[in-house]
């Protein structure tokens, strides 16, 4: 299954999909409950998101059910594992795929809302910290990131992308990979008019 990933997602396969339902004695969804999401935002863009994975779930026959929670009891249920499934952000705080997968995938990491364990992404997770040559490191979390989704603990639905615009007299912006979260705006200024040099 690994070498299906390499473009690092699942595919999108609505046929297959419904062929695994009926090898599964549920054709077109027959008896199957509805997915229930627990989602504690309703802007535009929750709306659009939960509109697609409701489309879909419904091409194959499945059924979508959207709860409705409050952050606080969406951060309850994910504390105690009884969120059947939910939408949430991810975001890295260090610009390090250690930083971003450990936390979610290693068996006893603080952000493993899902319970899933991997002896050979722990062993992966180990082995990717103490390596320091650069092109091996990449290869361990390569594979790591492979037998993830191979795994599907999660399903990756989309990336979002970072739009800045500043003026002209802004001096001093550095925006870090990660975003304005982590830019250094103490060292941000203003400039009386003019283009920027």
């Amino acid at each position: 299954m690994l070498e299906d990933l390499d473009n690092k997602g699942l595919e999108y396969d609505p046929a297959k999909s419904r062929a695994i339902l009926a090898e599964a004695g549920h054709p077109g969804g027959e008896g199957l409950p509805p997915v229930r999401i627990c989602n504690p935002s309703m802007g535009p863009a929750a709306r659009r998101v939960l509109e697609r994975i409701e489309a879909d779930l419904s091409a194959v026959g499945i059924r979508l059910e959207v709860v409705p929670v409050t952050w606080a009891e969406l951060a309850q249920m994910l504390d105690d594992r009884s969120a059947p499934a939910f939408l949430l952000a991810w975001i890295a705080d260090r610009t390090d795929p250690d930083a971003f997968l450990r936390e979610m995938f290693e068996t006893a990491g603080s952000a493993n809302y899902f319970s899933y364990s991997s002896d050979r992404v722990d062993e992966l997770l180990t082995e990717g910290r103490a390596e320091r040559d650069p092109n091996a490191r990449a290869r361990i979390y390569r594979e790591m990131e492979r037998t993830i989704l191979g795994d599907a603990p999660i399903i990756p639905l989309y990336n979002t992308v970072g739009v800045l615009a500043e003026h002209s007299n802004v001096r001093g912006l550095e925006p870090t990979p990660l975003g304005l979260a982590k830019a250094e705006l103490e060292r941000v200024w203003l400039a009386d008019g003019g283009a920027r040099p």
